[in-house]
C-alpha cells in the first residue's frame, strides 16, 4: 500500500476557533472605536481574499503593523480559551495514524499560534510538522508550504497520487492545485465553496476523509 501524506489546514478544518478569532478581532476594533462584529460576520469576511481583509475588518487599505501587533498580542492568550476539535477529528486522526499515514498542518496563522491551538485542542501529537505563514515567503494559496512539508519528509519529492491537502477555503484547494496534489474541500468548515477552485473531493464530515484517502 502506498504511504499517504495528508496536509491539513487548521482553522475551520481541524479545529473550531471562531469564538477566539472573533474576540481578538473585536478587541482591536474596540481600540479603534469601531463596533464589534458578530461571529457570522467575521466568518463571512475571512472568506474574502487576503488583500480585502484589512478593509473589511479595520477599514484600512492594508494591515497596519500596529493593528497586526495588537491582534497577535491579544490572540496569543485568547487562542487557547475556547478551541475544540470538530466532530470526528480525534477518532479519524487516530485511525489514520494507525494506518501509517504521515500527517502535517499547513496554516496561514503564525506557527506559534498553530502549535498553541493544536496543543490546547489535544491533537498536536498527531502531526509531524506544523507549518505556519512565518515559515515561508508565500503562504497559501501559493504551494510553498506544501513543498516545504514535502522537503521535510523526503527531500521534496511529492507523490502526487498519494498526497492530499484537506481544507475549508479556496486558498487550500488552490495551494494543492499549484502543487499538483489531490485536494479535499471540508464542507463542515468556515469557507464557502468556490467552483473555480475545483477540488478533487468533497468531505461532508471529517470521518469521510478515511474513505477518500483509502
Amino acid at each position: 500500500m502506498t504511504e499517504k501524506l495528508l496536509i491539513f489546514d487548521m482553522d475551520g478544518t481541524l479545529v473550531d476557533t471562531r469564538h477566539d478569532i472573533t474576540t481578538s478581532i473585536n478587541y482591536v476594533r474596540g481600540l479603534k472605536n469601531m463596533p464589534p462584529l458578530a461571529q457570522n460576520e467575521v466568518l463571512e469576511i475571512i472568506n474574502h481574499k487576503r488583500d480585502e481583509l484589512a478593509k473589511k475588518l479595520y477599514d484600512t487599505d492594508s494591515y497596519l503593523p500596529e493593528d497586526r501587533a495588537v491582534f497577535e498580542e491579544h490572540y496569543r492568550d485568547q487562542c487557547t480559551k475556547n478551541v475544540v476539535p470538530f466532530d470526528g477529528v480525534v477518532e479519524t486522526l487516530t485511525v489514520l495514524k494507525k494506518t501509517g499515514a504521515k500527517m502535517s498542518v499547513a496554516t496561514n496563522a503564525p506557527t506559534e499560534f498553530g502549535e498553541r491551538i493544536l496543543k490546547a485542542a489535544g491533537i498536536e501529537y498527531f502531526f509531524d510538522f506544523i507549518i505556519g505563514a512565518c515559515k515561508v515567503n508565500n503562504p497559501k494559496p501559493d504551494s510553498e508550504m506544501i513543498h516545504l512539508i514535502g522537503k521535510l519528509y523526503n527531500g521534496g519529492n511529492l507523490n502526487r497520487e498519494s498526497t492530499f491537502i484537506i481544507g475549508d477555503n479556496y486558498t487550500d484547494i488552490t495551494a494543492g492545485k499549484n502543487a499538483g496534489i489531490k485536494s479535499v474541500f471540508a464542507d463542515w468548515g468556515y469557507g464557502k465553496f468556490h467552483e473555480e477552485a475545483k477540488p478533487h473531493y468533497h468531505a461532508g464530515n471529517f470521518s469521510e476523509i478515511l474513505t477518500i484517502v483509502a
